[in-house]
C-alpha cells in the first residue's frame, strides 16, 4: 500500500504485508532496497524501516490475537 499525507505533500508511507518475518526482511534486504536506490534521487531523505506484527485485520480476516501467519 502507498500512502501520502493530505497536510504534507513530502510524506509518503508504504506499507506491505507478509506472511512472516523471513519473507519481510529478504523483501527489504533485497528488493526494497533495489527500488530504493532507483528513486533515491527524489528523495529528501533516507527511509526508515519499521516493522510490525499484524494484530489483527478486517482485510485478511484475522482476528485480534491470531497469528497472521497460515499453513
Amino acid at each position: 500500500m502507498a500512502l501520502t499525507s493530505d497536510t504534507d505533500r513530502d510524506l509518503f508511507v508504504g506499507i506491505s504485508i507478509w506472511k512472516n518475518k523471513e519473507d519481510a526482511d529478504r523483501y527489504t534486504n533485497g528488493q526494497a532496497r533495489q527500488i530504493l536506490d532507483s528513486i533515491k534521487p527524489l528523495l529528501q531523505h533516507e527511509p526508515t524501516f519499521h516493522t510490525f506484527n499484524l494484530e489483527a485485520s478486517t482485510i485478511h480476516n484475522v482476528g485480534i490475537g491470531r497469528a497472521a501467519v497460515s499453513s
